[in-house]
């Protein structure tokens, strides 16, 4: 026989807009940091390497090879100009050695906190980074910067799980068990 009764939690578990601000800011730091050592936010495989076109100008600067300097005292070296897209864009790493999502840093600097809301949080990108985005999580690349893998969903539920914690103390006394599973 059960005996089944309901506990009312208004008031008791509210999270407040600080809470939504440290869990926003949180993953914003998280996908940043996956980003730069080659992790993503996937739990599938990721292809880890660039083509070798894109290594050879990420490597270069995004500079193309455009033939040999004249005259001076270059004379005879290689002359290199950076592609259209990149001119009077600086480059902010030239890593090859996997896939980092960092050339320009526009993108994983473009990711933000846009909103917070009673229950929740929304980080977003740049809309400029869109393609990029879309692009690096096509099938067979399937680079996701964008949600959670699985390793920070459980970091997000060991958060959420501590701040309920927190609150019911305040305003319970004795000994209360609390699961969450997300």
């Amino acid at each position: 026989m059960n005996i089944n009764f309901g506990i009312n939690f208004d008031g008791i578990i509210k999270f407040n807009k600080s809470f939504w601000v440290k869990v926003g800011s949180w993953a914003v730091n998280q996908i940043r940091a996956d980003a730069q050592q080659g992790i993503f936010q996937t739990d599938e495989p990721v292809k880890k390497t660039y083509s070798l076109d894109y290594a050879e100008l990420k490597e270069q600067r995004m500079q193309k090879k455009v033939g040999t300097i004249k005259s001076g005292k270059n004379k005879g070296k290689t002359k290199f100009e950076k592609i259209k897209q990149y001119k009077g864009v600086s480059i902010v790493s030239t890593n090859t050695s996997f896939v980092d999502m960092t050339l320009t840093g526009q993108t994983l600097r473009g990711l933000k906190i846009t909103e917070t809301m009673p229950n929740g949080v929304q980080v977003s990108f740049n809309i400029r980074d869109l393609w990029k985005i879309v692009g690096n999580q096509k099938p067979g690349l399937n680079r996701r910067l964008v949600g959670l893998n699985k390793k920070n969903m459980n970091k997000l539920a060991e958060m959420t799980d501590n701040e309920i914690r927190q609150m019911i103390g305040k305003n319970w006394t004795g000994k209360t068990t609390i699961n969450i599973q997300m």
